[in-house]
């Protein structure tokens, strides 16, 4: 983090933002990682990934709407047909734990 915070919104700090995210959510240190993701701003893949893995957090929170809505955001920051399939199918699962019916099959059906 002290690279983070020495760099700031460089890349070189970005970078180590979103990496110590990581490290603390293998950690499982949830609420320190959510706040490093929601404090990333970087673009492309990592920012997408950034968001991806706020809504996987925010989903094991049981904050299923908001997950869902984090994982559609993800699938359309970076679109790839690498990532946004997993951000959509993870989108399609969080709405419906959310028992949002509608919203789920429209992310299933963003995939196909």
């Amino acid at each position: 983090l002290e690279i983070a915070d020495q760099y700031g919104r460089s890349a070189t700090g970005q970078q180590a933002r979103f990496l110590a995210a990581n490290a603390h959510l293998q950690l499982g240190e949830d609420e320190q990682a959510l706040a490093l993701y929601e404090a990333y701003r970087g673009d492309g893949l990592l920012a997408a990934s950034a968001i991806g893995a706020q809504a996987a957090i925010l989903e094991d929170q049981g904050e299923h709407a908001r997950a869902a809505e984090l994982y559609r955001r993800a699938a359309a920051d970076f679109e790839s047909p690498a990532t946004s399939p997993p951000f959509l199918l993870g989108a399609a699962r969080a709405f419906a734990a959310a028992g949002n019916a509608e919203a789920a099959q429209a992310a299933r059906k963003e995939v196909v």
